[in-house]
C-alpha cells in the first residue's frame, strides 16, 4: 500500500536523478577535465545544490552515497552556518531527514569531506558546512 506523499517522493527522486544524468552526460561531452563546480539556485520554495567534482582516483566505480551521507548533505543545505556533529544528528531526526546514531552521522560528515562534498570549520563556529553556503557563494548564486 502506498503512503501518503509517496508518488510525489517518487517523481522528486525521478526529476533530480534524471537531472543529474543529464548533467553527468554533459559534463562528459565536453571532453574537459573534470574539476569542481557547485552551483545552488533556490525558488518557489525549493533549493537545488549541484556539485560536480572529479572523481576520486580509488573510486572510479560509481560513487554511491549512503541515505545517512544525503540526507546529510540536505540538511547542510538548509543551514547558512558550520553545525557540529552532534548538533547534525538531533537536527536530522528533527527536521524528518532520518534516524541515525551520532557516530554513523560523523561517519557519514567525515566521508563527505573526504569526498570534497563539505568542508569542516576548526576555529570559531565549529563543525560542518556546505562551501556554497559560505556568505560569498551565496552573494555569487544570486548574480
Amino acid at each position: 500500500m502506498r503512503q501518503p506523499g509517496q508518488f510525489e517522493a517518487d517523481y522528486v527522486r525521478e526529476v533530480t536523478r534524471a537531472h543529474a544524468e543529464s548533467c553527468l552526460a554533459a559534463l562528459q561531452a565536453t571532453g574537459e577535465a573534470a574539476e569542481a563546480e557547485a552551483v545552488l539556485r533556490a525558488a518557489g520554495g525549493w533549493s537545488v545544490l549541484l556539485i560536480a567534482f572529479p572523481t576520486p582516483k580509488d573510486e572510479q566505480a560509481d560513487v554511491c552515497l549512503s541515505e545517512c551521507e544525503k540526507a546529510c548533505l540536505a540538511l547542510l543545505g538548509q543551514f547558512s552556518e558550520p553545525i557540529p556533529g552532534l548538533r547534525a544528528c538531533a537536527e536530522l531526526e528533527r527536521r524528518g531527514l532520518g534516524i541515525y546514531g551520532e557516530a554513523t552521522v560523523k561517519r557519514a560528515l567525515a566521508r563527505l569531506k573526504s569526498l570534497g562534498l563539505v568542508a569542516n570549520a576548526r576555529k570559531k563556529r565549529r563543525g560542518y558546512f556546505l562551501p556554497e553556503s559560505s556568505p560569498l557563494f551565496r552573494r555569487l548564486a544570486r548574480l
